[in-house]
């Protein structure tokens, strides 16, 4: 009786995943980048962590405007690779149309703290 040998997995990333990737990257690269724009119009704390009690529990830096772009980019980076082993297309679609709305929620809050705390 012989060993079967364990599955080979190798990294591909089918041509469309990559285009659709290549452009959250860059939306989220963008958005993180809006910040050195956007920074000399804003106050020096801005509201970014609603998540916690009212107050100045909420208030980050300006700087703070970056974490939501840069974690949907590192999420979307780890789908990259996910997507990239992964032999399941369920799965691979799962993982990029979470990348889309994890790309879309960042953006979205992003805009929202600039357009309501922003003096333009």
């Amino acid at each position: 009786m012989s060993e079967k040998n364990p599955p080979k997995y190798r990294f591909i990333l089918e041509k469309s995943h990559l285009k659709i990737f290549v452009v959250l990257c860059v939306v989220n690269l963008l958005t993180s980048l809006s910040y050195l724009l956007f920074r000399k119009n804003l106050p020096p704390e801005v509201p970014i962590l609603y998540g916690l009690s009212e107050g100045e529990n909420e208030l980050t830096p300006t700087y703070g405007l970056i974490f939501p772009s840069l974690s949907a980019l590192v999420l979307t980076a780890v789908n990259i690779v996910v997507v990239g082993f992964s032999k399941n297309t369920f799965l691979k679609q799962l993982l990029v149309f979470t990348s889309i709305a994890i790309t879309i929620f960042s953006l979205v809050a992003t805009y929202k703290v600039v357009s309501l705390v922003g003096s333009f």
